[in-house]
């Protein structure tokens, strides 16, 4: 593989973009505004919305209505990265290739008091989910 011929630069454009990079590096980010505020808030809401089903859904009644259905595919919750609570971690890939997994999914993101109430009850609804699923699975 042959490498390209970098072509030269003067000596005006080198110290061009040396200022250039050096200013980006220094430059502050611009302050919060009015419209940040309320983009945060909306998607709070809309984050606080998705999850809103945690407070009125019992975990082991929902786990009792997918074994009904032969259904044991543990829950999977994804914020920064996916884990399957309840379960060790080094079973993660074993269990999502023997059993399959029901993404929840939260991003990595918490907006606010209520969405962090909700991100922690889903991790709690999942974990419970999953001790239900795990005691009635085939082995």
């Amino acid at each position: 593989m042959e490498i390209p011929s970098l072509k030269r630069c003067s000596a005006r454009q080198s110290i061009l973009l040396c200022l250039f990079v050096l200013s980006a590096c220094t430059s502050k980010p611009p302050a919060a505004t009015d419209s940040d505020d309320e983009l945060f808030k909306k998607l709070e809401a809309e984050q606080v919305q998705r999850l809103r089903w945690l407070d009125t859904t019992d975990p082991e009644d929902a786990a009792h209505a997918a074994i009904l259905k032969r259904d044991y595919r543990l829950m999977e919750v994804c914020a920064y990265a996916c884990s399957i609570p309840a379960t060790p971690d080094d079973q993660y890939q074993n269990l999502i290739t023997r059993q399959g997994a029901l993404r929840l999914q939260l991003g990595d993101v918490v907006f606010g008091n209520e969405h962090e109430r909700l991100y922690l009850k889903a991790h709690d609804y999942a974990e419970r989910y999953n001790r239900e699923i795990q005691q009635q699975a085939p082995r």
